[in-house]
């Protein structure tokens, strides 16, 4: 039976080549789909929501140690090449209806880029 969400912590990461694991001891609710590894394996970015708050929240995988957050509450969202689209004030459930939109620029491993 797959598992739709973790209702609360920890969550376990686990280095598939080498067995280390950590676990993250602090959190909401993640989503099974809202499980995201960068292209180098070193970043896990997790949907994590509590009530009406909803954040994409940067792991790096190896400590667990939280290296960042997107606050998406109220919001529609999108992972893109580039990174992260966020869009609020939307008069529909489509991004592209929504009145602001913001790109948060990530790297292959999942860390902001300054731009």
């Amino acid at each position: 039976m797959l598992t739709q969400a973790f209702p609360e912590p920890p969550v376990r990461i686990v280095q598939r080549a080498t067995g280390a694991a950590c676990q993250i001891r602090e959190g909401g609710v993640w989503s099974s789909e809202g499980v995201y590894v960068g292209a180098g394996g070193q970043r896990v970015l997790l949907l994590e929501t509590s009530g009406a708050n909803a954040t994409l929240v940067v792991y790096e995988a190896r400590s667990c140690a939280r290296q960042g957050e997107i606050d998406v509450s109220e919001a529609r969202w999108r992972l893109t090449d580039e990174g992260v689209e966020v869009g609020r004030d939307c008069g529909g459930t489509a991004l592209d209806e929504c009145k602001t939109r913001q790109r948060v620029a990530l790297d292959a491993h999942c860390m902001g880029v300054a731009k």
